[in-house]
């Protein structure tokens, strides 16, 4: 099941080319991202996967469906992705991280999405967008 969750995330985090860092939801419960009308081709997609807590937005309102991925916000995704409790007093090591990603980052290294041992420099380049 965490195997087909993931695959259907990172699939649809590229499909969608936004992450996002930030949240806006309705009191509905519906998004309510300025850039994605309801006629979007990928419309239902972010709908599902920011009601299911891994999407979040942007604090501007948008979306950026056809943004590039950075690493920081795949690694905020991936930390989302299961039960298992984080101790935030574990650091992740990498010293380039946004303030807004570090729990993301933490919760992926610790749940063994981001290994840090493979970072030689200590620097995960996370503002760097992800290549295919």
């Amino acid at each position: 099941m965490k195997k087909t969750v993931l695959t259907v995330l990172v699939i649809g985090a590229l499909a969608a080319g936004s992450l996002g860092s930030y949240g806006k939801t309705s009191a509905a419960g519906s998004t309510d991202f300025r850039d994605v009308p309801s006629s979007h081709w990928a419309a239902s997609a972010i709908q599902s996967a920011v009601t299911a807590g891994y999407f979040k937005g942007y604090a501007d309102g948008t979306f950026k469906p056809g943004a590039a991925v950075s690493k920081a916000e795949m690694a905020a995704i991936l930390g989302r992705l299961s039960d298992q409790p984080v101790d935030s007093s574990v650091s992740s090591r990498f010293t380039d991280v946004p303030a807004w990603a570090e729990e993301g980052v933490k919760a992926a290294v610790q749940k063994g999405f981001i290994d840090p041992a493979a970072y030689s420099s200590g620097k995960l380049n996370a503002n760097a967008p992800l290549s295919r």
